[in-house]
């Protein structure tokens, strides 16, 4: 019984959790840590959407100057090109960058949340074993 526990609490202590559980201080970081994640993936979504938009927006400005050729100067279609790379440019580095931060994101709340049941189960483990020394000595 003793090499079992030993093999738990060695077990515990490997994944950084020490015996009695999570503190509430632990808790509260790793929520913090998820926000910010959380956050840093919204400001990202919202960055690519605004470039992809842009870019639709220089798209038609584009095929309007070359429709209507006389009602648009003739350097805008320059000034259009150049803002379509640009534009393109920017949207799929954020594009890019959003689905790394979704993957960072979900591996990390999976991480989170198995150190959140290893301990909840190691205080489920403690509250066990306390039961059962008490009852022994009863």
């Amino acid at each position: 019984m003793t090499t079992e526990n030993n093999l738990r609490d060695a077990l515990l202590r490997e994944n950084g959790i020490p015996h009695g559980g999570l503190s509430s201080d632990d808790r509260m970081m790793l929520d913090r840590l998820l926000e910010r994640d959380k956050a840093r993936v919204r400001h990202t979504k919202w960055i690519a959407l605004t470039a992809w938009g842009m870019l639709a927006l220089c798209y038609l400005v584009g095929y309007a100057s070359q429709y209507f050729r006389d009602m648009f100067p003739r350097w805008i279609e320059g000034y259009v090109s150049v803002l379509v790379m640009v534009f393109y440019t920017v949207a799929l580095i954020y594009t890019i960058g959003l689905v790394i931060r979704v993957f960072i994101l979900r591996d990390r709340e999976s991480k989170i949340h198995r150190v959140q049941v290893e301990a909840r189960l190691a205080s489920i483990d403690k509250a066990l074993q306390e039961k059962l020394e008490k009852d022994a000595k009863a």
